[in-house]
């Protein structure tokens, strides 16, 4: 049996990649019994077009990141588990069984200055050696992560797979959207201190008057410690728009309206905004850090996210130049291809298989 941490189905990120992926397991590793952990009714609903009849449900609904979990998680996995799949690094750090890793990034540990709280530190350092020491394989979505669990927490690099993300298919048949009579730039992401948005905002505005676009913000704010003092902060002026979450169906067509995607993260273990962008022929303009430039490749242009004077200084020319407009179009339909659900479920079936 293979068992699989589910509760964070329903969030962004991590969520995409749960939903994304365990039903493609699902429907690949038919002679092995799969069982879900987290909300019955939400995971059903996740395999309702796959069809699979050998999924069972388990109700787990512990916190994430909390000492509960730790304490019951390990006792509430079946016995029967031959390998249990953890697609974060909250891993059951006592349970003795064989356990598979997804590590995202190293967020909590790398950006010193943005997760300032001892106590979320300290969570992260304690999970990260368990991770290194109880995991039997550990799997990465990029190879940036794989060198930052290698380099900064010296992980062994024969224990670690790079997987990367995929890009769902309906992004690639996408539709631009209604209700944007003005041409806009478009940022996709929550509002944490890490996506940068502070510098976003400041580098719209020093140009703003020289562009005739509108800067659209995309995604949740309630929740998070953002950084800013208060989201009016967020809009300084009425160029500025903040449209929260929106559904897929609307969220694509306003990535594919887009004049471009801008991704000013300072840590991104994937950035898989920059992917979804380039799938649908949105142009992206990304930080020139971490696991950026490895996804977006020739298809993107770059800033560097500490300066305000050089990411202005890429919107404005990136507005300016048509012939980068379409050159970055054309290398981010080539560019995306190399993303694909399917790919990496097949890749994480061949391990599983593996393991088991």
């Amino acid at each position: 049996m293979l068992t699989i941490d589910c509760r964070m189905a329903d969030h962004s990120g991590i969520g995409t990649y749960i939903k994304n992926l365990v039903p493609r397991l699902a429907s690949r590793l038919t002679s092995l019994s799969l069982t879900l952990m987290g909300a019955p009714d939400s995971l059903r609903r996740l395999l309702v077009e796959y069809g699979a009849t050998n999924v069972s449900f388990l109700p787990f609904d512990e916190p994430i990141y909390s000492i509960r979990e730790q304490l019951t998680l390990p006792f509430a996995i079946p016995r029967s588990t031959k390998l249990f799949w953890a697609p974060h690094y909250n891993i059951p750090a006592l349970y003795p069984g064989r356990i598979l890793t997804t590590v995202h990034d190293i967020c909590h540990l790398a950006i010193k200055d943005v997760h300032a709280s001892p106590l979320v530190r300290m969570y992260a350092a304690l999970m990260f050696r368990a991770v290194r020491r109880r995991s039997i394989k550990i799997v990465t979505v990029s190879e940036f992560t794989k060198s930052e669990l290698v380099s900064k927490l010296g992980y062994d690099p024969q224990a670690v797979q790079v997987i990367w993300n995929g890009v769902d298919d309906v992004w690639r048949r996408s539709r631009i959207a209604d209700g944007y009579r003005e041409p806009y730039l478009v940022y996709v992401g929550n509002i944490k201190p890490h996506k940068n948005l502070k510098r976003l905002v400041k580098a719209f505005q020093r140009i703003s008057r020289q562009i005739p676009h509108k800067l659209l913000l995309v995604g949740r704010y309630d929740g998070f410690v953002s950084g800013f003092q208060d989201l009016d902060e967020l809009m300084p002026c009425d160029r500025i728009e903040l449209a929260g979450e929106l559904d897929q169906d609307d969220l694509i067509r306003t990535v594919a309206g887009a004049s471009a995607l801008i991704m000013p993260s300072l840590y991104e273990g994937f950035g898989l905004p920059a992917a979804e962008a380039m799938s649908c022929g949105c142009p992206v303009l990304a930080a020139n850090a971490t696991s950026l430039p490895e996804v977006c490749g020739k298809a993107a242009f770059y800033f560097d996210p500490y300066s305000v004077d050089d990411m202005a200084g890429t919107i404005l020319d990136f507005v300016r130049d048509e012939g980068g407009q379409a050159r970055l179009k054309a290398e981010g339909y080539r560019q995306a291809e190399s993303f694909d659900w399917s790919r990496a479920a097949d890749q994480l079936c061949n391990l599983v298989t593996d393991i088991i």
